[in-house]
């Protein structure tokens, strides 16, 4: 029987040559100047951005309150996906920072005034606008624990005020405490006031029926001006850095 016939090895592609390590490296692809971002908008809108997602929330949260502000409501005012959200704020108490932090900058600090009385008057003004603008801001502050840096330019003028009184340390927290604690009710109770209009009626009646000095002092109410934060604001800072009746 005749050897079968082997077939010859069949050929193997030579591996390519290595490239020498002085030749020259192909050049990077970079992508021209001005190509969008992940979050820019084809249609020539502005991209999204952690400033401009705090100001869209902030603007619903006066319109609904920021109890009903939603990732999903911001996202639709946004025209921009919900997830594309998180690539700037991490979650809610992320959001409400940076909202906190929109309202902070907005506040316009006035230039000092010789007068340190006068001066805390101006400041705390200053901050009761912010509130009565954005009412929300005080139940955040109160009920969420949180704050913002950028209000630190305003406080470290009203304490530095306070140090030219004479108020420095326990006392100067306790003089602030006074100030801001009384801001924070005065807004709380301006922005629910047409929620107690019922509750105001029926006392007015009480008061009229066996209460004369009550009736007297309800008669007398004539809404909640403006002037009214200032004027209180000011019988507060009068007491503030005199001393009281036990010579402390």
């Amino acid at each position: 029987m005749a050897d079968p016939k082997i077939p010859p090895p069949a050929s193997r592609a030579s591996p390519p040559a290595a490239m020498p390590r002085d030749a020259p490296q192909p050049a990077l692809r970079r992508k021209p100047e001005g190509t969008p971002t992940a979050d820019a908008r084809s249609d020539g809108a502005l991209p999204l951005s952690r400033a401009r997602i705090a100001a869209s929330a902030v603007a619903l949260a006066r319109r609904d309150g920021v109890d009903a502000l939603t990732m999903r409501q911001l996202a639709a005012a946004l025209e921009a996906g919900t997830m594309s959200l998180y690539r700037h704020v991490k979650d809610r108490q992320d959001l409400l920072i940076a909202m906190l932090d929109h309202v902070a900058q907005a506040i316009a600090i006035p230039p000092p005034l010789p007068d340190a009385r006068r001066d805390i008057a101006q400041l705390m003004l200053a901050l009761h606008r912010a509130f009565r603008s954005d009412p929300w801001v005080v139940g955040v502050l109160l009920d969420e624990g949180l704050a913002s840096r950028h209000i630190m330019p305003l406080l470290e003028r009203v304490f530095s005020a306070l140090d030219r009184l004479g108020v420095t340390g326990t006392a100067a927290l306790q003089a602030y405490g006074l100030l801001i604690h009384y801001s924070y009710g005065e807004s709380l109770a301006h922005a629910t006031a047409a929620k107690r209009q019922p509750m105001a009626a029926a006392f007015r009646r009480l008061a009229s029926e066996a209460y004369p000095a009550s009736a007297r002092a309800f008669a007398a109410a004539t809404g909640w001006p403006r002037q009214d934060y200032t004027a209180n604001i000011d019988r507060i800072l009068v007491a503030i850095g005199r001393p009281d009746p036990d010579g402390r």
